[in-house]
């Protein structure tokens, strides 16, 4: 959109062009920039924004500027073509150059701060609804960004960060991720059969794991284990800048099965959570029915070596991904156990609630 209302008002600059001591702006959207301030580009329409060497559309493109970038206001704002300019320099290259704040209605530029900012806790879940969006990752000083890509969902933290959750069996092409400064990246979503199920960004922000779930025979309590119900698991990885897709762990599950969640990062492993399915009692034993934890680059599989009666449950709990804790599947013990599935701390409890 930015490209073609710039262009749009380029050709009525050539084609109306009369030589005038002053220009008319007063159709330009009001400025809202000032010298001295920090300013970011507005997530519109995706494209870049064009910074060019001198205030008007005559001038030569210098650089493009990606939405979510920041730069620092120099001079400004001068009219030239029915547009307000303003001189900036980019804030991770240094460019100076002069943009346009805006055309007709439409605002390219915003001030840095006009994002609302709010202090949450890490464990906090906020759950948005909004008509459009993106995923973000963002620090526990959050700013919450007013505009995103169009598109339906909602968004959600996981793991201290934001994450944009599309609706339901619906996979566009990529999302973006976006970190506390504005910096942001694309990620491409792996094109697999099945349902995402869910996915979880590696601590560093270096990747993101993805889960897809692809039901084979709809599961019923009438399956047995020489019957045709199966789920089929794909789990997949991509880099930060969504190249370089690898499967690490890819298999076809038989009845009776648990359904498979993805736990998240743990000390640089992908962490699989098996969850009971099905009648009482019934769980499918995969690497021992156990917690598991898969490496990457070497597709090493490390399975937690525990005791049966404590498999029936286990939850996430500690920040940075070394603990979990999960009842007794028979005396609803409290169970601690650390990467290796060693035990640190257990506590008994009678009653039967």
């Amino acid at each position: 959109m930015k490209r073609l209302l710039l262009f749009c008002a380029f050709l009525l600059f050539f084609t109306l062009y009369q030589p005038v001591l002053g220009q008319d702006c007063a159709a330009a959207p009001v400025p809202q920039l000032a010298v001295g301030l920090d300013g970011v580009v507005r997530f519109t329409d995706g494209q870049p924004l064009n910074l060019r060497d001198m205030a008007s559309l005559a001038g030569q493109v210098v650089e493009r500027i990606p939405e979510g970038e920041h730069f620092t206001v120099l001079a400004g704002p001068q009219c030239a073509d029915g547009i307000y300019w303003w001189q900036i320099s980019v804030a991770n290259t240094g460019t100076i150059g002069w943009i346009a704040e805006g055309v007709d209605d439409v605002y390219f530029v915003e001030l840095a701060n006009s994002s609302r900012s709010v202090n949450l806790p890490a464990e906090f879940l906020l759950v948005v609804q909004l008509d459009n969006g993106s995923l973000v990752l963002l620090d526990t000083d959050l700013k919450v960004l007013d505009e995103f890509p169009s598109s339906g969902g909602e968004l959600v933290t996981l793991s201290n960060h934001y994450a944009y959750v599309y609706a339901p069996q619906v996979l566009p092409d990529s999302v973006l991720v976006i970190d506390a400064h504005g910096q942001h990246e694309t990620f491409d979503f792996p094109q697999m059969e099945g349902v995402l199920v869910n996915f979880a960004v590696a601590p560093d922000d270096s990747a993101i794991a993805w889960l897809y779930d692809q039901t084979v025979t709809q599961p019923t309590f009438d399956c047995d284990a020489e019957s045709d119900c199966s789920r089929i698991y794909s789990l997949v990885v991509t880099d930060s800048a969504g190249q370089n897709m690898r499967e690490i762990w890819h298999s076809e599950i038989g009845y009776p099965f648990p359904l498979v969640d993805l736990g998240g990062w743990v000390n640089g492993h992908v962490m699989l959570r098996y969850i009971p399915w099905g009648v009482a009692g019934a769980f499918f034993e995969i690497y021992g029915g156990r917690p598991t934890f898969i490496e990457p680059q070497t597709k090493d599989i490390i399975p937690w070596d525990v005791e049966e009666s404590y498999l029936s449950y286990f939850t996430y709990v500690s920040a940075d991904g070394a603990f979990f804790v999960h009842p007794s599947s028979s005396e609803w013990d409290l169970a601690v156990r650390d990467f290796g599935g060693n035990m640190v701390y257990l506590d008994e409890y009678n009653d039967d609630t």
